[in-house]
């Protein structure tokens, strides 16, 4: 979780949609992990549960680190880190981003089945997934990703910006 950092907007978007497709042997061991980490059960891993683990796990972490972390991963600016939040910041670790899965989510994100995602696509998704954003909010994410000047994303550029990724 530490190392976590998305580049683009998308990329997070894009890991909660795949989040949502995978089955559950291929999130069991990071359901463990955030059950593990939810010291208090509460759903959420707050400051305190991240700082006991850290703790335990004999890792030294400052205060600074730990709501860095916190900051880095938390969406919805709660301070705390829910379920959702904990897979888009860990999928890549337990999950291998395969063709597959990023032909999954692009095709969510390809509303029309037109083989590119548009502006509208992505603001469409982004609204679907419950995402209180303007358009010029969405249009920003869209413009983080490289695409050709014909203002679609193709597959393959979804896939050089998933793949080229801190996450």
């Amino acid at each position: 979780m530490k190392s976590y950092h998305a580049k683009t907007q998308l990329q997070k978007e894009a890991m909660y949609v795949l989040a949502n497709f995978l089955d559950l042997d291929e999130l069991k061991d990071l359901r463990a992990m955030f059950h593990e980490l939810d010291h208090t059960g509460c759903g959420e891993i707050t400051y305190e549960d991240l700082q006991q683990a850290l703790e335990e796990a004999g890792i030294p972490a400052a205060k600074d680190e730990i709501l860095e972390i916190i900051k880095n991963i938390d969406d919805h600016d709660t301070g705390k880190i829910n379920y959702s939040e904990f897979l888009a910041a860990t999928l890549t670790t337990k999950v291998k981003l395969d063709e597959a899965h990023l032909w999954t989510v692009f095709k969510r994100f390809d509303v029309e089945d037109k083989g590119y995602i548009t502006e509208e696509n992505l603001e469409e998704v982004l609204h679907w997934e419950g995402k209180d954003m303007s358009h010029y909010e969405a249009q920003a994410i869209y413009d983080e990703v490289e695409h050709k000047a014909d203002n679609k994303i193709t597959f393959e550029e979804f896939k050089k910006m998933m793949l080229d990724h801190d996450v």
